[in-house]
């Protein structure tokens, strides 16, 4: 799950006695000036990767004098995940140059052996094989740090290496 939290900053009005929130018109049993709201991501059931959905919060607040505000609305997308397309490589000869092609996220990253994220420059995948080798690719939607990532599967890809002619 993904946490974030929706926090209301009174604009004027004397002091609150309490807030009422709610989700997709549903009252929540919430009464601070924030709710912690728990996105679902990749993993989570109720958003299955392939379509996107929306969450709606409204919140009142209400005064020491019995005064009630509007109800102010905050919606949260979530957009479905990308799903990366990798073109099967054609064979290269010893010390040349692979190119895997990449289509369907905006930002790609190899996996390494040992896990870490190697990152694509643009939708283009380089590297010099001496031998066959495969690659793990996975496309997100947005940087790290950057709001709304959505993380692809991961697609393994082989590369392969032609024999050498003997002499």
């Amino acid at each position: 799950m993904s946490p974030v939290t929706l926090e209301t900053k009174l604009g004027e009005g004397v002091e609150p006695d309490s807030y009422s929130w709610t989700l997709n018109d549903v009252p929540q049993n919430v009464s601070q000036s924030y709710i912690n709201v728990k996105l679902a991501d990749n993993d989570d059931p109720k958003f299955n990767g392939n379509s996107s959905y929306r969450e709606r919060y409204g919140v009142k607040v209400t005064d020491v004098k019995g005064c009630t505000s509007p109800e102010v609305f905050f919606t949260v997308n979530v957009d479905k995940r990308p799903e990366v397309n990798v073109v099967e490589p054609a064979d290269v000869c010893p010390g040349s140059e692979t190119v895997i092609q990449l289509t369907g996220a905006q930002y790609y990253f190899v996996i390494a052996p040992e896990g870490a994220l190697i990152p694509v420059t643009g939708n283009e995948y380089r590297e010099v094989l001496y031998s066959d080798k495969n690659f793990r690719i996975q496309g997100v939607s947005a940087l790290a740090g950057e709001p709304g990532a959505c993380k692809s599967d991961v697609k393994e890809v082989t590369a392969k290496v032609k024999t050498a002619p003997m002499v």
